[in-house]
């Protein structure tokens, strides 16, 4: 298994509209993409405008399909619209 983690820090104010950009994605994920075991938004609770998109999956292969997927790709626009910078991306290998 392989993992990510994948810090946004979004423009104030409009945390609502990544929330709901990254919630129709995250359901859509989990209802269609049997390769994902685990996909999951956070925020960090010191910083209200810091976002961790948490994700588990099979292989690299499984993750580098998923962006190539129309729904991956639709729920890009909205979300980038909201964010301040490049996101920080963590590649993980899962031990356990």
């Amino acid at each position: 298994m392989k993992a990510m983690l994948i810090t946004f820090d979004i423009v104030p104010g409009k945390q609502g509209a990544f929330e709901a950009a990254v919630t129709l994605h995250v359901n859509n994920v989990r209802t269609r993409d049997p390769g994902y075991s685990f996909y999951s938004l956070t925020r960090d609770r010191d910083i209200d405008t810091r976002y961790v998109l948490m994700q588990q999956f099979e292989s690299w292969e499984t993750q580098e399909a998923h962006q190539t997927y129309d729904y991956v790709l639709a729920a890009m626009p909205a979300m980038n619209a909201c964010i301040a910078g490049p996101p920080k991306i963590d590649w993980l290998e899962v031990i356990v």
